[in-house]
């Protein structure tokens, strides 16, 4: 069995997982997934997150912290490469059609 003994800050598995669904997240978004999908697509992002970090402290390979700095590292990554590729995309947040507008 493998252990934590050594340094493994960040983990790669957490980071990987974070990464992907935030821009699988985003994909979506863009491509105008409504609100039942929306809250679906989160949930599942946030269990295949959870799941890795999980996995990695019962195997015993890395620390809580190992998967927590990795997945904020991730997220962050993530986020930067949304914010770099948006305006190069001309990818626009899908507009509001169901009449209801802010706060209705």
């Amino acid at each position: 069995m493998d252990s934590a003994d050594f340094a493994a800050l960040p983990s790669g598995h957490a980071m990987t997982a974070a990464a992907t669904c935030v821009l699988l997240l985003w994909l979506a978004r863009t491509a105008g997934l409504r609100s039942l999908g929306w809250n679906t697509a989160g949930a599942a992002a946030v269990l295949i997150t959870a799941t890795a970090c999980f996995t990695r402290l019962f195997l015993g390979v890395h620390w809580l912290t190992d998967t927590l700095v990795g997945t904020l590292l991730g997220g962050a990554v993530a986020a930067g490469a949304i914010a770099a590729l948006a305006p190069a995309t001309h990818l626009r947040r899908v507009p509001d059609t169901d009449g209801a507008g802010i706060g209705g």
